[in-house]
């Protein structure tokens, strides 16, 4: 049986997904201003953030406990009911 509830909110997402996607590559869009246009005075890019280099082993914690949740919520929502 078709669910129409289903597909209309199926295309009212992808509408969105397309808005969003199409929305960083057309200029003008929601206020984005055209790259040839002076940035005001206020807005000077500064580089007040130095980028910190993390060593390895955090880097591989982050991604093994990211990798961990994943897989309990897939775990939790796909094969954790009896059928």
């Amino acid at each position: 049986m078709i669910n129409k509830t289903k597909i209309y909110g199926n295309l009212i997402g992808l509408g969105f997904f397309l808005a969003i996607a199409t929305n960083s590559v057309v200029p003008g869009v929601l206020g984005q201003q055209n790259p040839e246009l002076k940035a005001p005075a206020h807005i000077i890019k500064t580089n007040q953030f130095p980028k910190l280099e993390q060593p390895i082993s955090s880097k591989l914690a982050v991604i093994a406990v990211g990798l961990g949740l994943i897989s309990t919520e897939l775990w939790w929502f796909m094969f954790s009911k009896a059928k």
